[in-house]
């Protein structure tokens, strides 16, 4: 966007006379809510790019940004006290033009937005004020990826995804996906994966058009942040039955297989998962046990599915419906993370197992072959993790916090 010329605002509920930055020997735990106001009060009436004192304010906000990144460290983070986001609010709507600056205030909301209190104040008009910013920067990648993560926050909460999605953010991320930088690509899927955990989130997602297919996309990504974001987001997304249909048609199946070797426990976890929930289709499930051997398996995605020969059974050139079971790669995988380091990934590898297979033993889920079939995997679960915790020393033993 050019040729926008703004004036800076307040809002008069700001105004005010504020505390300074409350502070210790150990760093700073407060914004700078003085050097805020009297910014404001300097420049107010005047158009953005003209503004006065912007490299001192931007400074100011650095000092909070460096004692407060590390949550771990973060005095602000440990405080149990609510901050005031207007001032940041009004901030990130005036000075869009001033990157320097923008920049620093969006990290200070990434930071205050670390805490349940801060996430539950926003309003609607902060959220207005941050989805147009975004709008605006989407072509300067390290603002656009600030922004991102701001919203990847928020949305954390419930009661923001509604609100957010109103203002039309999810058109802006869905075009964050389209980044040829990968911080942008990795924060965009971010923020889709928190909306999605909410059943609103999911629902207006399916609607956003082409998504899923920018998500799948990503899935191919070199980068790791960039795949274990856009996997669980489609995670996610897989648990509503009215996006099952667009992960198949648009390969996500043949690279959800694929992720099952990652590396990355998480990657490989929502791979899975995402497998356990699109199994549920009977076109995604026959997809998932001929994964490997049917040659002409890429073919299928975008091609009607053959009418099956008998009930639950794909019709392609394999030799016989045993030939899936034995040969797929997705059953083979899905059979080795069971003994995996990573429970979640054990769980949803028994979860996708019990699914994809549990037709083929038999067409009744509550019949003695099936209910063998669940204990059997149960089993092999239990054995999975008990070897985790007890006899692999690879194996780290708990979760690991970014």
């Amino acid at each position: 966007m050019t040729g926008v010329v703004m004036e800076l605002q307040r809002s008069s509920s700001a105004v005010g006379t504020r505390k300074c930055p409350a502070s210790t020997a150990a760093g700073v735990s407060e914004l700078p809510y003085r050097d805020i106001d009297a910014w404001f009060a300097r420049n107010a009436g005047q158009r953005a790019e003209g503004a006065e004192g912007s490299c001192e304010l931007a400074a100011s906000l650095a000092v909070f940004v460096r004692e407060n990144a590390t949550p771990s460290t973060s005095l602000n983070y440990k405080s149990e006290r609510e901050d005031d986001l207007t001032p940041l609010l009004d901030l990130v709507g005036s000075v869009v033009a001033d990157h320097g600056l923008l920049s620093s205030a969006l990290t200070c909301l990434k930071i205050l937005s670390r805490k349940e209190k801060n996430r539950r104040s926003i309003e609607l008009g902060g959220l207005k004020k941050l989805a147009a910013c975004a709008d605006f920067v989407s072509n300067v990648p390290s603002l656009a990826a600030e922004c991102a993560n701001v919203f990847l926050n928020f949305c954390y909460e419930r009661r923001n995804v509604s609100p957010f999605v109103s203002c039309h953010g999810v058109g802006v991320l869905s075009r964050y996906l389209d980044s040829v930088d990968d911080l942008v690509q990795a924060n965009a899927a971010g923020a889709l994966q928190s909306i999605s955990f909410h059943e609103e989130g999911r629902r207006e997602l399916r609607r956003e058009e082409g998504l899923v297919s920018k998500i799948v996309g990503l899935l191919r990504s070199e980068t790791p942040r960039v795949r274990a974001r856009s996997a669980g987001a489609l995670h996610n997304l897989s648990s509503d039955p009215g996006t099952i249909h667009a992960i198949r048609v648009e390969g996500g199946i043949a690279e959800l297989v694929r992720l099952l070797k990652d590396g990355d426990g998480a990657v490989a976890a929502s791979a899975a998962g995402t497998l356990q929930n699109v199994s549920r289709e009977v076109a995604s499930r026959s997809m998932i046990r001929c994964a490997s051997p049917c040659h002409e398996f890429h073919l299928l995605f975008r091609e009607p599915l053959p009418q099956p020969a008998k009930k639950n059974q794909l019709t392609c050139a394999c030799p016989s419906p045993c030939f899936f079971l034995r040969e797929s790669d997705a059953v083979k995988h899905l059979a080795d993370l069971l003994c995996c380091d990573h429970v979640q990934c054990q769980v949803c590898a028994a979860g996708a197992l019990m699914n994809v297979l549990g037709p083929e033993i038999s067409t009744h889920p509550h019949s003695k072959p099936r209910k063998a079939f669940s204990k059997l995997i149960s089993q092999c679960l239990t054995l999975g993790i008990i070897y985790s915790a007890v006899l692999d020393e690879s194996c780290s033993g708990g979760r690991v916090v970014a």
